[in-house]
């Protein structure tokens, strides 16, 4: 919980940046999509272990929501990575053509 909520307080205050001030340009940004991806990754392998528990970690209807849950953060960190492909790969070889 409380790293969510300091990607989430991070990804506002860029956000509002860049809703005050659009033409900013913030180099952190891509650092915050890679912070976002390793939240749902950590989210991800924490709880694994919660299938191996057996039913001293629940119902068979919580173990459900659990997996239903990593397949959401699942997608989500498909969907990051590939933003984050797109996004900032582009810049590097913009960056890259300018110096040659």
């Amino acid at each position: 919980v409380l790293l969510n909520s300091v990607i989430h307080i991070l990804m506002y205050t860029y956000f509002m940046a860049k809703t005050l001030f659009p033409n900013l340009q913030i180099r952190s940004a891509k650092y915050l999509t890679t912070a976002q991806m390793a939240q749902f990754l950590t989210g991800i392998i924490y709880t694994l272990p919660t299938y191996f528990l057996g039913s001293s970690c629940g119902t068979s209807s919580s173990i459900l929501m659990l997996a239903l849950t990593q397949m959401y953060a699942a997608g989500l960190l498909i969907l990051f990575f590939q933003f984050s492909k797109k996004k900032y790969s582009k810049k590097k070889a913009a960056t890259e053509k300018k110096e040659e």
